[in-house]
């Protein structure tokens, strides 16, 4: 398995040159990663519109690339949690913790599905606990 990763700026042709190279390579069953759910639906449609379309591939995100991998090294790993069970778990880690200056916050409703996109953004930017200095 070989990785190629296609970078420049917009309007450089990046994208023309990724689609032709994941068309190119539908007989080896390629995994072309976007950087949004966004791009995956954009890419999706496009490469659908064309005949013969993405069968042998696939386009996924960075959350799904990690499931891709997974996969191919023979893990089982649980499927990712849907954005309502990740409210939950905010939600429950809030009212676990001492929050102190946001605890009054913390008792209303929108606190929960702040707190869930926050993290979700934190996660993207590539912060983890140990980033964030928690222990």
């Amino acid at each position: 398995m070989s990785l190629d990763v296609v970078a420049g700026p917009p309007g450089s042709g990046r994208g023309a040159a990724m689609v032709a190279a994941f068309r190119d390579a539908l007989d080896r069953e390629p995994v072309l990663v976007a950087p949004t759910s966004d791009d995956v639906d954009r890419l999706e449609r496009e490469l659908c519109a064309v005949p013969g379309g993405i069968l042998g591939g696939t386009i996924t995100s960075f959350p799904g690339l990690f499931g891709e991998v997974a996969r191919a090294v023979g893990l089982d790993a649980p499927p990712p949690l849907t954005p309502v069970q990740r409210t939950w778990l905010a939600r429950e880690a809030a009212a676990a913790t001492g929050l102190r200056r946001l605890a009054r916050s913390s008792a209303h409703e929108g606190f929960a599905p702040a707190l869930e996109s926050l993290l979700g953004e934190l996660q993207a930017a590539g912060f983890d606990a140990a980033a964030l200095g928690v222990a």
